[in-house]
């Protein structure tokens, strides 16, 4: 569904699906687990989603040092297959956003997903300002990444639209959880090649249902499967198998949400026996109880079956964390 053989102004069109937002496997002493980055590229790869967006906010990427960003980068670069790579780049300093957004195109990544400068909190005319320089300096496919419950930039539908003219820009994640916002963006890009994606699984019916593009979701590192499943049903029409489908991602989501974001993900991953759940500094483990807690719930719904140990979740690791 994705095609990186476009040109900038429709590359919006080519970009559809399933994408997860990917954890980054780390080691104890917080280097890359470079095992448990393939063996997680491998597991999402291999139920058909349609690219990876890596280094972004559940893959902890405001967090790494730049060495594990580049990294990261090359393992999912060479480990991704056909399946474009969309580099997160989160960053308060503009040049160095391009700097790094620069570097991951020389690398080979498809695309890359960039939140706007945070710390201040930015006017309309400010994240215009910023995303016409991005697409100025930049060669390559640029995401908007909408998160203001991070960032503290609120985009305005109006904000977007304009945006969705320049060349290159080619869609937007947005993670407000904002519907109306959702739904507005989508309608004011509609006759434009930007693609909207959903950030997250359990708004991808409504999404689709009003023309957005799909998902780049966290549960999407967890039940990829379903998600793809979810996203072919809607596409199709097909609209009990897809509420059946939706149902069962808002449960799992809803479950992994009571717990702290993003090293929920990570445990929820250790659990099925995917990596371990070894945190960035200065994010904390999650507690015995909490794990205990999110292990009933997720064996409740068919995901896991199997329990680990909790002090294994943070002792596995590939052969690079040994």
């Amino acid at each position: 569904m994705i095609s990186a053989a476009r040109s900038e102004r429709d590359a919006g069109e080519a970009w559809a699906g399933i994408i997860p937002a990917l954890v980054t496997p780390l080691c104890p002493d917080g280097s890359l687990d470079v095992e448990g980055l393939e063996r997680m590229i491998g597991y999402v790869s291999s139920h058909g989603v349609h690219a990876i967006s890596i280094l972004g906010s559940t893959g902890e990427g405001a967090l790494l040092p730049d060495a594990v960003h580049a990294e990261a980068l090359m393992v999912a670069l060479r480990s991704g297959g056909r399946r474009p790579i969309i580099a997160g780049v989160l960053n308060a300093v503009p040049r160095d956003v391009f700097a790094a957004a620069r570097r991951a195109f020389e690398c080979g990544a498809a695309a890359v997903l960039l939140t706007p400068p945070f710390y201040y909190r930015l006017d309309q005319a400010a994240i215009v300002a910023f995303y016409r320089e991005a697409v100025r300096v930049l060669r390559g496919p640029i995401f908007i990444y909408h998160i203001p419950a991070f960032t503290k930039v609120q985009l305005e539908p109006e904000t977007v639209s304009k945006l969705a003219e320049l060349p290159g820009l080619v869609g937007i994640k947005d993670s407000s959880r904002d519907l109306d916002f959702h739904r507005r963006v989508i309608e004011q890009t509609r006759d434009r090649s930007f693609a909207v994606f959903a950030g997250s699984g359990d708004i991808l019916v409504a999404s689709m249902g009003w023309g957005g593009a799909g998902a780049i979701a966290a549960s999407a590192n967890l039940i990829p499967d379903t998600l793809v499943q979810l996203w072919n049903a809607q596409r199709a029409g097909d609209t009990d198998g897809a509420g059946h489908l939706h149902r069962r991602v808002h449960a799992v989501e809803e479950i992994c949400r009571r717990f702290p974001f993003p090293v929920n993900w990570k445990t929820s991953l250790a659990l099925i026996g995917l990596m371990n759940a070894v945190p960035a500094f200065p994010v904390q483990a999650m507690t015995p109880a909490d794990v205990d807690a999110m292990r009933s719930g997720l064996r409740e719904l068919g995901v896991l079956r199997e329990g680990s140990s909790y002090n294994s979740l943070f002792q596995k690791g590939g052969r690079d964390c040994e």
